[in-house]
């Protein structure tokens, strides 16, 4: 699974179809932290043509208070559940400034 979705880049470039995955989920069960990295590619087939070619990052650093929500025992143990959906389901839900997810309008892929 990816997320599809228009990106500006800084400089005004625009990407219609930028394509993100999660490149680094890293969790310290221990002091209850992660830190998961979103990479950024012009497009699917820009990322398999070169996968050091990416465009944009995003990287959340999870504190202790929401920890449990999206990477405890209970939410990435059982029927299909893993750390990397956990990633997404995150993203999802973590809202940025503009009260909107850094994903908002995506598309699955």
């Amino acid at each position: 699974m990816a997320k599809e979705m228009k990106y500006v880049a800084r400089d005004g470039t625009v990407f219609p179809t930028a394509y993100f995955i999660p490149i680094r989920v890293t969790l310290d069960p221990v002091n209850k932290t992660a830190q998961v990295v979103f990479a950024g590619y012009e497009s699917e087939a820009s990322r398999l043509e070169n996968p050091k070619a990416d465009i944009a990052a995003k990287t959340y650093l999870v504190s202790p208070d929401i920890y449990e929500s999206f990477f405890g025992i209970a939410a990435i143990e059982g029927d299909g559940k893993n750390a990397v959906k956990s990633a997404y389901t995150m993203a999802a839900e973590i809202k940025e400034e503009d009260g909107k997810s850094y994903f908002d309008g995506a598309v699955d892929v």
